[in-house]
């Protein structure tokens, strides 16, 4: 809901609203949403301290966790143009091989014409950037060098 709407972001890090008033307005909403009480309470009481402007950053960290406690790893592949699905069961495939045993593969698709060709790719803190532009960059680094 933070991610989807602006409106509701910028209210929930609005600092003119008063803290009370945030907490009741959370709390009518997440009923109104018919949100677990264990949510509502995190947002309520968050909304008390004023830390309403963070949700966004609890909400991914939650979900860092959860991932983890799944044998879940993100990871993101960046090319110049949209993969097909093949192209993209190949990198998965690849790129599995390279990660624990029982752990799955949850990996995005991001297109990057700046990279003019090849792969760059992410995963957990791993990087490997296959791209044409940083291939020319470091040609460029090594013609300056020499001269």
């Amino acid at each position: 809901m933070v991610q989807k709407s602006a409106a509701f972001k910028d209210y929930l890090s609005d600092p003119t609203v008063l803290r009370t008033k945030k907490s009741k307005g959370i709390a009518e909403l997440m009923k109104e949403f018919k949100v677990s009480d264990l949510t509502k309470n995190l947002l309520v009481v968050m909304a008390e301290n004023g830390r309403l402007g963070h949700t966004e950053k609890v909400v991914e960290s939650f979900n860092e966790l959860l991932m983890a406690s799944r044998g879940e790893v993100k990871g993101t592949v960046v090319s110049a143009d949209p993969l097909t699905s093949e192209q993209m069961k190949r990198v998965k495939t690849s790129v599995t091989k390279f990660l624990e045993k029982g752990a799955s593969l949850k990996l995005t698709e991001e297109v990057d014409p700046k990279i003019l060709g090849g792969l760059v790719v992410s995963v957990g803190d791993k990087h490997i950037d296959l791209s044409i532009a940083s291939r020319i960059k470091k040609l460029e680094s090594l013609l300056s060098e020499a001269v």
